[in-house]
């Protein structure tokens, strides 16, 4: 107990010196990586290696995944420690010499709704009209995305085939354009006008290749949604911290959209890699390896729609997973001879990363384990490694609040409380993703689903069966515990350790069962939040609402108690949108006292720009925690 007392109050001295004093930060880092270290040592000391085969198996297995842990947090000290600032480089944009942009918009099986936003977006885009093309790559041969490419004159792509999904579309599409450069989007991902304006002075480098900017999501995700209480945006840590501080070594993720690219350097390594699920990284790493530069501009330029529940979400990480795998692999020749070596050891970390589901997997398994089966994992005889953990996990906390953003360190203990229910939820999908990968490589993929189906409650039994089986098992562990402390069958030290973690990761157990049963959506997609009062015109009578969000093809509205008994619901009603009368049919919600304008589906182009323009105005992230300049 001396020991854990000196340690924290050396600790928590040295976060508060270093405030402000840049030598202190490096002691409290350097104090904490040493104390780390000594952790690992002993930890070797304490596998239960002469308790057995299983005990020695289990033991190893628990140190091993301690040991991709401390692994990851050198990586994280050696990213975070002193990240690059990037600055952004805003165009004159009435510069004759400016290159010439064609914006390419991918579309599989999104609703021609979602798609017309992002073309709307596109075309706005402030730069000179003159150098600027837009397209879409229609992957599922639509006569209505080819009808709406001639309604909004824009260019349209299509092929005779789906081979190599989204990368073999782009590579299709880069044979007909001619540009210096290329902005990629997603079907849902609607650029902010000014995206051009800050993104294109970067490629005055002339060893640029590509820039990356964030995925913000103006939907609530599926813990935001279905969850109470404060959870910031999944990946939101990725986008707004990972990314920049990868920046800084030359190592930026290309992230699939939101990107844009020197197309002459995408050509000459042969456009996007096939033989991948995961074109995006595969390129960026093939770019990078070249020798050129990246750069990741952390502003929110874009918006997009995030997984709408548990069952896409799983399916969009078991992409993301098994296509890392798969690039580390097939990349090799890139990755060992041509990658400098600081971005080598971002690209490992970032493999490593999928192995944490399985190390999580472990450490949530084994206090059940040794707790319902008494087998031992740990030597619970160096009781050594009680005060040195608990100093560490302390330690761990302090620095990850020095040396990480701002907005994050702010709020350090709600990211830290939701990181460990993230990982909690994702451990056993990780975990199956990576023994698909190794047993099944060529097992297809999904496409993450962009169209929710309304107001449709759902119980999704198969991706949360195994949290439903821990938690049961959760709460069986802490009464047998419970009940062997007092009878004298557990040793005191092993009760403190096991229940330790038995209570530290119950509550995200729980939230894990929680999101299996998905509320119903109650809209075709995500509305934007707004407070301003709005003309509502219904059997020749005028009355004045509160516009409460928008939508694609719809607003929403709140009725005043004093006019609830005169707009019923179905009833025919018009609206002003940007000057532009547009009709629609009142609909029900699930709230008392409001309802949802649903504009006709055949609305002029001018309705359609109008209605577009007026939601693309007013998008925002739904929380941005981390913004930096959004």
């Amino acid at each position: 107990m001396f020991f854990l007392a000196v340690a924290f109050v050396i600790i928590l001295l040295l976060y508060i010196a270093s405030k402000n004093n840049l030598k202190c930060k490096k002691y409290l880092t350097i104090s904490v990586f040493v104390l780390y270290t000594t952790y690992i040592i002993l930890r070797v000391f304490s596998i239960p290696i002469t308790y057995g085969f299983t005990s020695g198996f289990l033991g190893m297995a628990l140190f091993i995944s301690e040991l991709i842990g401390f692994f990851a947090f050198a990586v994280y000290i050696y990213i975070f420690y002193s990240p690059k600032k990037e600055q952004i480089v805003t165009i004159d944009i009435s510069n004759p010499n400016l290159p010439s942009v064609d914006v390419l918009i991918c579309t599989y099986n999104e609703p021609v709704e979602l798609v017309t936003a992002t073309v709307i977006g596109a075309i706005d885009l402030e730069y000179p009209k003159d150098k600027l093309n837009v397209y879409i790559l229609d992957d599922g041969h639509r006569e209505e995305f080819k009808a709406l490419a001639q309604e909004l004159n824009v260019n349209y792509i299509t092929r005779s085939s789906n081979k190599y999904a989204k990368a073999g579309n782009i590579n299709n599409a880069l044979k007909y354009i001619n540009s210096d450069l290329f902005l990629v989007l997603d079907a849902d991902m609607i650029p902010k006008k000014e995206f051009l304006k800050q993104t294109v002075g970067k490629f005055n480098n002339p060893k640029m290749a590509f820039v990356q900017t964030p995925q913000t999501f103006y939907n609530k995700d599926i813990y935001q949604y279905n969850l109470k209480g404060k959870y910031y945006s999944e990946q939101d840590f990725f986008m707004r911290c990972i990314e920049p501080a990868r920046n800084s070594k030359n190592a930026v993720l290309h992230i699939g959209t939101n990107t844009l690219f020197r197309k002459q350097y995408v050509d000459e390594v042969g456009g996007y890699p096939t033989t991948s699920i995961t074109e995006d990284m595969a390129l960026g790493l093939k770019l990078q390896a070249k020798g050129y530069d990246s750069c990741f501009i952390n502003k929110t330029l874009v918006y997009g729609l995030c997984p709408f529940n548990l069952k896409d979400t799983v399916k969009q990480r078991d992409r993301w997973c098994r296509g890392n795998l798969q690039v580390i692999k097939d990349f090799k020749k890139e990755f060992k001879k041509k990658l400098k070596l600081k971005q080598k050891i971002i690209y490992v970390d970032g493999v490593v990363y999928w192995f944490t589901g399985v190390t999580k997997l472990i450490f949530l398994v084994t206090p059940v384990i040794h707790i319902l089966t008494g087998i031992p994992i740990i030597n619970y005889d160096k009781l050594y490694l009680i005060p040195v953990f608990f100093a560490l996990f302390f330690g761990q906390i302090m620095l990850s609040k020095r040396i990480l953003p701002e907005k994050i360190s702010k709020n350090y203990l709600e990211f830290f409380y939701n990181g460990n229910i993230y990982n909690t939820v994702m451990a056993p999908h990780l975990t199956f993703s990576i023994c698909r990968h190794y047993m099944f490589p060529d097992i297809k993929f999904s496409v993450t689903n962009k169209k929710i189906e309304k107001d449709k409650r759902s119980i999704d039994i198969k991706d949360t069966w195994f949290a439903i089986l821990l938690l049961i098992l959760y709460i069986f562990s802490l009464y047998v515990a419970t009940k062997n402390v007092l009878s004298g069958k557990l040793y005191l030290e092993t009760f403190y350790i096991n229940v330790f973690w038995l209570v530290y990761n119950l509550p995200s157990l729980i939230v894990a069962v929680k999101l299996g049963f998905q509320k119903p959506r109650g809209y075709d997609y995500i509305d934007i939040e707004t407070n301003e009062k709005i003309n509502v015109q219904a059997n020749s009578q005028n009355y004045t609402v509160k516009l409460t969000g928008r939508s694609f093809n719809a607003i929403r509205i709140e009725i005043p108690k004093v006019i609830d008994s005169k707009l019923k619901n179905g009833m025919h009603v018009t609206t002003s949108i940007s000057n532009i009368q547009m009709e629609g049919i009142l609909q029900n919600t699930n709230k008392k006292r409001e309802y949802e304008i649903i504009f006709k589906k055949d609305i002029t182009t001018e309705e359609k720009l109008a209605i577009n323009r007026n939601f693309i105005e007013e998008l925002k992230p739904y929380k941005d925690n981390y913004k930096h300049n959004s």
